[in-house]
């Protein structure tokens, strides 16, 4: 199983869509919440929902199945 990280906040509906989304594609997520760590804040506030894959590729919202599994097949 493939293994992303999802950068998010609570209450963020996107965030909530793009969840279901990795997690419909059977994907193991790791949710990080970026309020509890100011440099992801900083970093993230405008762009989030954000996935990372394992090779460190980030997809900032909005994206769908494919262009995740676009992403999937190299790794």
């Amino acid at each position: 199983m493939n293994q992303v990280t999802l950068y998010s906040k609570p209450d963020c509906h996107l965030c909530d869509l793009a969840y279901q989304l990795l997690a419909n594609l059977d994907l193991n997520v790791t949710v990080i919440d970026i309020q509890s760590r100011p440099t992801l804040m900083a970093k993230y506030a405008l762009t989030i929902p954000v996935v990372v894959f394992s090779n460190a590729v980030a997809l900032n919202w909005p994206f769908d199945a494919e262009a995740i599994q676009s992403l999937l097949d190299p790794l």
